[in-house]
């Protein structure tokens, strides 16, 4: 997805101040991409309804799944 050089500069700041440390372009771009594609598979599976079972990994989000996934102390 193309992204204005506007988006692309505001992420390189919002990443440089949370992790002190500079950004690429590039990695920006990937950044700003990644949070793109999370939005359009949540849109997505809001769009697929509440009701419909969606596995990912292999999880069908199941008690035992939830418990194999859950970190230590959770």
């Amino acid at each position: 997805m193309p992204f204005t050089e506007a988006v692309i500069e505001e992420t390189q700041r919002f990443w440089q101040r949370r992790t002190g440390e500079a950004v690429a372009p590039d990695d920006a771009r990937q950044a700003a991409d990644n949070v793109s594609r999370l939005f359009e598979l949540l849109a997505e599976w809001e769009r697929a309804g509440s009701d419909t079972d969606i596995a990912v990994d292999g999880n069908d989000g199941s008690q035992e799944d939830r418990a194999k996934t859950r970190s230590p102390g959770g």
